[in-house]
């Protein structure tokens, strides 16, 4: 007996927090603000991920021309004879310089601090490039306007929320009861 009352009960509220205005506007707003703080959160993603992509890439490019350098220097030092047993005493300078080249270390793509510095002349390079062609007239001009949409519809849906009055169909329960019925 207690389940069907309850059940009733329930019944009878669901369809009236459907109907509630002020409860809707609350999740139309909610939604909105998810959207865009979703959209933005995307565009962060996105944006860390391509420097990313630009990072590994010239890693290797920079990687891949330090080892191409080592092995032109390695076959100029093996092709002019500079070991020191049969090296000409004009081309001293020239043999230790091919030597300290071939010699040196080849930078790995997964060095952290050569990865930071190539990182932000990544980063440095992509927001110079992409406000170089927008003018700070059409940056603030889009900024205002982006922020302007977000607090205008955050604002409508507060004062929405305050300023709603319902009107009810029913009665009030007084004048029901005061009311004798005619014979």
């Amino acid at each position: 007996m207690t389940t069907k009352n309850n059940d009733v009960g329930f019944q009878k509220r669901s369809p009236s927090c459907w109907t509630d205005p002020k409860l809707l506007s609350g999740y139309v707003q909610l939604i909105f603000n998810t959207l865009i703080v979703s959209g933005l959160l995307f565009l962060c993603v996105r944006f860390i991920q391509l420097i990313n992509r630009d990072v590994d890439r010239k890693l290797l490019l920079q990687a891949a021309g330090a080892a191409r350098t080592v092995r032109e220097c390695r076959a100029k030092y093996f092709k002019n004879r500079c070991e020191p047993e049969s090296r000409a005493p004009w081309l001293e300078s020239q043999c230790l310089y091919w030597s300290r080249c071939m010699n040196q270390e080849i930078p790995e793509a997964t060095d952290p601090q050569h990865s930071a510095v190539v990182w932000a002349e990544t980063l440095a390079e992509i927001i110079n490039g992409f406000l170089k062609p927008i003018s700070a007239k059409s940056l603030s001009i889009l900024l205002v306007g982006s922020c302007a949409i977000i607090i205008v519809s955050n604002m409508a849906f507060k004062s929405y929320r305050v300023t709603y009055v319902p009107i009810t169909d029913s009665v009030s329960p007084k004048y029901t009861h005061d009311r004798q019925p005619d014979d």
